[in-house]
């Protein structure tokens, strides 16, 4: 074992097992002088949980400090974009504020579960069900999604419940809103999702003569941040969104 230089103090130093290992410890040496003898005594601590715990807070403030810097990154873009997109100063202020709300409802469907994933139902059904209990159909096996998917597939929720809500079937009592999902075995170490929204009893629907920030949020934002692909189908019955996303399964809780 490592010894101390002087007396009194207390350093970390290593440990030998017998068996030639090491373990981290805590070395305090101190003197003492009973009867005008001169005594010292050496007290060693083994430190290996207390060493393991300061890793693991390491990692997480380094983990913490990474999706923070990620989140702002997302809000920076949807501020950016919403405000290109916008008619008015009172649209930017909604638009923007429909956004951060759905990032935020994301967020705390991961907190949690402490940041190890979100159930797909259950983010379907927080990012649609808002301000009304609007009648949805959901289908599909239970499923965890990897954190980071969770918050890009919930912003693409998010935009088409807002359109669905403004224009499509939710807008009405008698509209219907179907999403149906399954997995689909890319290959044997890559399992991702397809995920059909299916809009039905509201308003006909005709295909938009321009592409908001919202069409391209779903369409372009599945692709460059997930590398999956959306498709949007304007049928005269209701809207039909077809996503594809790969690499998006917690394998340890993917029902396959």
């Amino acid at each position: 074992m490592d010894e101390a230089q002087a007396a009194g103090i207390t350093r970390e130093g290593i440990g030998h097992r017998r068996d030639g290992s090491t373990f981290p410890i805590d070395l305090g040496i101190t003197e003492v002088s009973p009867d005008e003898q001169h005594l010292v005594i050496a007290i060693a601590r083994d430190i290996t949980e207390r060493k393991q715990a300061e890793e693991t807070q390491r990692l997480l403030i380094d983990e913490l400090n990474h999706r923070v810097k990620n989140t702002l990154a997302t809000v920076q873009s949807m501020a950016e974009q919403t405000l290109l997109n916008a008619r008015d100063p009172s649209h930017f202020v909604e638009s923007f504020r429909g956004r951060l709300q759905a990032l935020s409802r994301a967020h705390d469907l991961l907190t949690q579960r402490t940041w190890t994933g979100v159930d797909l139902e259950s983010l379907i059904r927080e990012q649609v069900i808002v301000g009304g209990p609007q009648t949805i159909d959901c289908s599909g096996p239970k499923l965890q999604l990897k954190p980071r998917v969770a918050v890009h597939l919930g912003l693409a929720l998010h935009e088409l419940a807002t359109n669905a809500r403004k224009y499509g079937a939710l807008k009405v009592p008698e509209g219907r809103l179907a999403v149906t999902w399954r997995v689909v075995a890319y290959s044997e170490a890559d399992h991702g999702l397809e995920l059909k929204w299916m809009e039905s009893g509201g308003p006909a629907v005709s295909k938009p003569t321009g592409q908001g920030f919202g069409m391209l949020l779903i369409e372009r934002g599945l692709k460059h941040s997930l590398g999956g692909e959306a498709r949007m189908i304007f049928a005269p019955t209701g809207v039909i969104c077809e996503m594809r996303v790969p690499r998006c399964l917690n394998q340890e809780f993917a029902a396959v």
